[in-house]
């Protein structure tokens, strides 16, 4: 999430996470692991300008 004092439509956070399966099927919603459901987006994504 952008912090709340930068520009909702200039600014925007970016995080790559780098998650091996042994599967295909794209981890998602409550199917997801919890460990990936659990990564802090707000501490690790920076926030940047567009």
């Amino acid at each position: 999430m952008v912090d709340g004092g930068l520009d909702p439509v200039m600014d925007r956070s970016a995080l790559v996470v780098a998650w091996f399966r042994d599967t295909a099927a794209v981890p998602s919603g409550e199917d997801a692991d919890p460990a990936l459901r659990g990564v802090d987006w707000d501490a690790l994504a920076p926030d940047h300008e567009l």
